[in-house]
């Protein structure tokens, strides 16, 4: 009886506001979208220059407060960190539609 009353106790304790924080997500900072690079198609007829496409990119994150740093330009991406007040994300840039995409 007294095992049956303690589960009773037990079970009505409210337990909404009992929760595992995630911190980690609060550290994250993920993007995707796309730049003004190619137009409201997202597809560039003529592709665009590496400084034109490091402008855009530095242009669109400007907007949020975030700087950029370009790492590596390979092919048609271009890999960057974004960062700001210690919180960072690797992006890459496919120059030829304008798409912004967190690598992580």
């Amino acid at each position: 009886m007294i095992k049956f009353i303690l589960i009773l106790f037990l079970l009505s304790i409210p337990i909404s506001g009992i929760y595992a924080e995630n911190t980690l997500k609060k550290q994250q900072i993920r993007h995707f979208g796309y730049c003004e690079l190619c137009g409201a198609y997202r597809y560039c007829i003529r592709k665009p220059t590496y400084q034109e496409a490091v402008n855009a990119l530095r242009l669109y994150f400007a907007r949020m407060g975030f700087k950029v740093a370009v790492i590596k330009h390979e092919g048609r991406f271009i890999k960057a960190i974004v960062y700001k007040n210690g919180k960072a994300d690797m992006v890459l840039l496919d120059i030829r539609t304008g798409l912004i995409r967190s690598v992580y």
